[in-house]
Parts: structure tokens; C-alpha cells; sequence
């Protein structure tokens, strides 16, 4: 028996794949381009809390771009954990809430988006979106409950807000060494995204 690596992802995926990788996502224009683009992915539309896969039938799940979306991340953790095999490996990105960008993004760009939206009549980049943004701690515990064991976490993505826009060089500087000195520590709350390694705990 042949187990797979698999990606639960809202975006279709560029890396080369490694045996089979099956991506998972609700049947959208986007999930229509990308099974015709990307020939060597095979393509299933379903949801993240009802997996239409066996137990125990993947190596390993990456998970990213999609956490924000879930309406219950337990349940989706739980499936993930179901269709994993023990000591199998999931990979899982999320957007930290009191990153400088999403406060930003919450209190200036948002709130910007709805009243150009209203003035002009024209919905702006899904301004109202439910995107829901975790904790680190938050989403270790959930996965922990799901039976998986955090092993590793990283902070990635230091932009500052506006000064992007600004004096884009400099954005950059600051953005590269908070990358080199921010991503595993205290002050990794800065980064706008994180990633988190877990390992399925063993279901015997």
C-alpha cells in the first residue's frame, strides 16, 4: 500500500510534487484553472472538516492559505489527524493577529475598502471576509487536542506597514533582518505569517 503526501491549500501549488500530492479545495473558478495548469496534482473539491479519504492514508499534509478560512479549525484538525498516519508530518500556515500588518489591515486598510466600497459602489477586496486570525499558542493547543505534537515554529514575513510604500528599500532591510534574528524568537509576533511543524501522535 502506497501512502500519499497531501495538500489541503486554497492556492494551487508551483513545488514539484513528491509521489502523489492531492490538493483539496471547494470548486471555484481558481480550482477550475488550476487542475487544467497543473497536470501533475490530482485535484479533488471537498471540504477540510469531511476529508473524502480513508484513515491513515497520507504520509503528510501541508496546510496553508486555508486555516483563516475554516469556520471550526478543530474539526479540520481533527480530519487532517484522521486521514494522517502516525508519525506522519503536517505543515500548517496561519496569520498572526497582532502582526503590525494585520493591525493595520484591521483598523486602516479594511475600514478604507468598506467606505471606497460605498462611495464608488463597487465591492473592494472582500473588505467584510470573515478571515479568522490565531494565536500561535491558540492553533498549538488545537492541534495538540487533534493528537498532534508541535515540534516547530517559524514567523515569517517582517513587512512594515506603509513604510512598504514608502521607502521600499529601507522596508526591506528591516524586513530581512527581523527575518534573521525575529523568526524563532519572542518578537516573532512582528511577522506577519507563521508556520508551525507538527507530528501525528501514534493512534494505536
Amino acid at each position: 500500500h502506497r501512502r500519499r503526501r497531501g495538500m489541503i491549500s486554497c492556492r494551487p501549488a508551483s513545488a514539484s510534487p513528491i509521489r502523489r500530492r492531492v490538493n483539496t479545495a471547494r470548486s471555484s473558478p481558481r480550482f477550475r484553472m488550476a487542475t487544467t495548469r497543473f497536470t501533475t496534482s490530482a485535484f479533488i473539491s471537498g471540504r477540510a472538516d469531511a476529508l473524502p479519504f480513508a484513515d491513515r492514508s497520507f504520509d503528510g499534509v501541508l496546510c496553508v492559505g486555508v486555516v483563516s478560512y475554516w469556520p471550526d479549525l478543530a474539526g479540520g484538525f481533527r480530519e487532517i489527524a484522521r486521514v494522517l498516519r502516525s508519525g506522519g508530518e503536517l505543515i500548517v500556515q496561519a496569520t498572526h493577529p497582532l502582526a503590525p500588518w494585520e493591525i493595520a489591515d484591521i483598523f486602516v486598510r479594511s475600514p478604507y475598502h468598506r467606505v471606497a466600497g460605498v462611495l464608488t459602489g463597487r465591492e473592494l477586496r472582500d473588505s467584510d471576509f470573515p478571515l479568522r486570525r490565531h494565536m500561535p499558542g491558540h492553533l498549538e493547543d488545537g492541534l495538540r487536542d487533534a493528537g498532534f505534537d508541535p515540534i516547530e515554529r517559524r514567523h515569517y514575513d517582517f513587512r512594515t506597514p506603509f513604510l512598504d510604500r514608502i521607502v521600499p528599500r529601507l522596508a526591506d532591510r528591516i524586513a530581512r533582518r527581523l527575518l534573521s534574528i525575529a523568526s524563532r524568537s519572542a518578537f516573532g509576533f512582528l511577522g506577519t505569517g507563521y508556520v508551525i511543524k507538527a507530528v501525528r501522535r501514534d493512534s494505536r
